[in-house]
């Protein structure tokens, strides 16, 4: 009982703030983020805050969205800045920020991934998430990038990533931040499979498979 009078309490609070120093309050989406991500969101002071929404909930795995800054192309319907992050357990941090809109977080502020996240590399969260279609769109767009380039991120789930790109996922900014990993640079495993990125109309995937054969001849030559 005691926790969710704190909870309470703390939402209260932060619902008060939204009439601070705004024309409009803030939108809290539903489903409504946890508190430890509302307070993470109001600690980061995104001018003119619009919206907070929770993307998803998995387990210990939430991912939140928020809308902030100046209106624009307000004749159809007003579009705002927006940002993405993550929280695994009790570790929040940004994943995408679009810092058009006046949020510029310090480096501290983006989530950093670490070998010890192993419930973020879970394939079976990997699978659950793309099963429905706006867990997918945050998966792809928002978390994989970040997976894919960070040096902390396991080689089992480097490996489970290019092959989910050689096989089923049209990903091509995916791609080349994986081949941007120093890992996988020097993994002539991860570089072979993402050499046979399959050829899509448009060739999406070029530029990535011309640039994994050359790192590949490059190991496989020195």
């Amino acid at each position: 009982m005691a926790r969710v009078t704190l909870q309470t309490i703390l939402l209260a609070a932060l619902l008060g703030l939204t009439s601070c120093g705004s024309d409009s309050p803030t939108d809290f989406r539903s489903p409504l983020p946890t508190v430890p991500v509302l307070g993470f969101v109001y600690s980061q002071g995104a001018p003119k805050l619009r919206s907070i929404e929770q993307s998803f909930l998995l387990g210990e795995i939430e991912g939140f969205e928020i809308e902030y800054g100046e209106p624009s192309d307000c004749e159809l319907d007003c579009v705002y800045t927006q940002a993405w992050g993550l929280r695994v357990g009790s570790k929040i941090g940004w994943l995408k920020v679009y810092e058009s809109g006046g949020l510029e977080p310090e480096a501290p502020d983006f989530y950093d991934v670490e070998a010890n996240d192993p419930s973020l590399f879970d394939a079976t969260l990997w699978d659950s998430m793309e099963k429905e279609k706006l867990q997918s769109r945050f998966l792809w767009s928002h978390m994989m990038p970040v997976i894919a380039r960070d040096e902390d991120t396991p080689l089992p789930a480097l490996y489970n990533l290019a092959w989910r790109l050689v096989n089923y996922y049209i990903g091509p900014y995916v791609a080349e931040q994986l081949l941007d990993n120093p890992n996988v640079q020097a993994t002539s495993g991860i570089l072979a499979m993402l050499v046979e990125l399959p050829v899509y109309q448009g060739d999406p995937y070029g530029r990535a498979r011309a640039y994994a054969e050359e790192l590949l001849d490059s190991l496989e030559s020195g």
